[in-house]
C-alpha cells in the first residue's frame, strides 16, 4: 500500500509566478500492489510500465512527485499527467517549466509558465551525517568552494545546501542546455543570506549559461532545501518592480 496526503510547502519556497505544491507519502513492502490511496478529488498518477516492477520506496517517490505535480498544473490552469522522458526527466506540457525533487518521505514540484520563466528547479536533501560528508565532500566542493563556509552553518549543514544547489540549477538549465553536467561543473563565487551565487565553468556555454545565478536555499526539519527560479528578463524585471 502507498498512502498520498498533500500538505503545505514551505514558505521560503513560494514566489508569484511559481506554483509549489508538496505530498507527503507513506508505504509498505508491497508498494502498488495493495493500492494507492490518495487525496479525495485527485487523481491517481499513472505508473509507468518501466516501474511496476521497481520497490516500494521508488513507486512511492515517484507517484508523490507526479501527484504534486499535477496539483501545481491545476494552479496553472493546466491539466495532465506528467510522463517520464528517454532521458528519465519529467515531461512538462507545452508552454510549462517545471522540476519535481524527493527525498524518502516527502516530494515536491514547482511548475511555472514558461512565458514568465525560463527554467525551474528544486532540489531536496538530508542534511549530511558525518560519514556522506567524508566520503563526498572532495566530490561536492573545491577547496575555495569549502572557504566560502558561513559561520552560521556546520559543515554536513553548508555541504547539503551546496550539494542540493548545484542540483537545482542542474534541473533549471538542463531542458535549454542540453549537457550533462557533474559537481564540478558548477563553482561556488559566494554566499549572502539564504542565497548560493553559483556559476558554469564547462566548455561552449551559450551566452546565457554564462552569467551567475543565484540560487535560494534553506533548512527546516533536517532537509536542506534549494531553488533555482529562472524569470524572463521582462517577468524579472516587473517583479523586482512590485517588491520595491
Amino acid at each position: 500500500m502507498i498512502e498520498l496526503t498533500n500538505i503545505a510547502a514551505p514558505e521560503a519556497l513560494l514566489h508569484p509566478l511559481v506554483q509549489v505544491r508538496a505530498c507527503r507519502f507513506h508505504y509498505d513492502g508491497n508498494g502498488v500492489t495493495d493500492g494507492v490511496s490518495a487525496p479525495a478529488g485527485t487523481d491517481v498518477p499513472i505508473l509507468p510500465e518501466s516501474m511496476t516492477r521497481a520497490v516500494a520506496k521508488r513507486q512511492a517517490e515517484f507517484l508523490a512527485g507526479r501527484l504534486a505535480a499535477s496539483a501545481a498544473l491545476r494552479s496553472l490552469g493546466a491539466s495532465g499527467h506528467v510522463p517520464v522522458g528517454e532521458d528519465r526527466s519529467p515531461q512538462w506540457p507545452a508552454g510549462i517549466v517545471g522540476s519535481i525533487s524527493h527525498t524518502d518521505r516527502l516530494a515536491i514540484a514547482v511548475v511555472a509558465r514558461a512565458t514568465q520563466c525560463a527554467g525551474l528547479g528544486i532540489d531536496i536533501e538530508p542534511v549530511m551525517d558525518s560519514d556522506t560528508v567524508r566520503n563526498l565532500q572532495h566530490m561536492i566542493a573545491r577547496p575555495e568552494e569549502l572557504a566560502l563556509q558561513p559561520k552560521s552553518l556546520s559543515l554536513p549543514q553548508f555541504l547539503t545546501l551546496l550539494f542540493s544547489a548545484k542540483e537545482a540549477l542542474y534541473k533549471a538549465v538542463f531542458p535549454r542546455l542540453q549537457q550533462v553536467l557533474e559537481f564540478h561543473d558548477a563553482r561556488l563565487l559566494g554566499v549572502r543570506d539564504n542565497t548560493l551565487q553559483l556559476a558554469l565553468c564547462s566548455n561552449d556555454l551559450p551566452g546565457w549559461a554564462r552569467q551567475p545565478f543565484n540560487v535560494s536555499s534553506c533548512l527546516t526539519d533536517g532537509l536542506g532545501f534549494s531553488w533555482c527560479y529562472q524569470l524572463t528578463p521582462s517577468m524579472d524585471h516587473e517583479v523586482n518592480t512590485c517588491l520595491i
